[in-house]
C-alpha cells in the first residue's frame, strides 16, 4: 500500500493528529456511570494479582474483555483513574480505529465520504466518552476488513 497515494487530510499521520485533537475536545470529565465505576474501581487495585482477583471474583464484567481490562488498568497505573483521564484511554483506541478505518477503505472518490460519515457519527462518539471497551470496536471492524480482502 503507497501511503503517499493519500490526499494529505488521509493520510494517516494527519487523520491520527486529527483524531486526536477531536477527542481530546470530545472528553468528558462528567461523574462515572456505574459500570465505569467499576471499571474504575477495578483499574485502581494496585498490583495485577489483586486487579485479577477482584474481576474474576466481583461479576463486574471486565472479565470477559482481558485485552481492554489489561490497558485499561496499565493506563491508570501510569496517569491515573479520574473520569478524564479513563475516558481518553479510549479515545486513543478510537482514534487508532478511525486511522486504520480510512487506511484500510479502498481507494477511490468515495473514501473521504466514508471516513467523514464514520468520524462524525454521533453513536461512535457518544460511546467512546465512556471508560468502556467501545471505542476498541472500530479498530477490531477495521482489522478484520482487512483481513477480509
Amino acid at each position: 500500500m503507497n501511503l503517499n497515494a493519500f490526499p494529505v487530510c488521509l493520510r494517516p499521520w494527519a487523520l491520527t493528529i486529527f483524531f486526536v485533537l477531536f477527542a481530546l475536545a470530545a472528553v468528558s470529565g462528567g461523574s462515572f456511570w456505574l459500570d465505569e465505576a467499576g471499571t474504575a474501581y477495578a483499574a485502581s487495585r494496585p498490583t495485577l494479582g489483586q486487579w485479577w482477583h477482584f474481576i474474576s471474583t466481583s461479576g463486574i464484567p471486565e472479565v470477559q474483555m482481558p485485552l481492554y481490562s489489561v490497558f485499561i488498568w496499565t493506563f491508570a497505573q501510569l496517569f491515573g483513574i479520574g473520569e478524564f483521564v479513563l475516558r481518553l484511554a479510549g479515545m486513543l483506541w478510537l482514534a487508532l480505529g478511525l486511522v486504520a478505518f480510512a487506511v484500510s477503505f479502498p481507494q477511490g472518490r468515495g473514501r473521504l465520504a466514508a471516513v467523514l460519515v464514520v468520524a462524525t457519527n454521533a453513536f461512535i462518539w457518544y460511546y467512546a466518552n465512556e471508560a468502556r471497551s467501545y471505542p476498541m470496536q472500530p479498530l477490531g471492524a477495521a482489522w478484520e476488513e482487512k483481513d477480509s480482502d
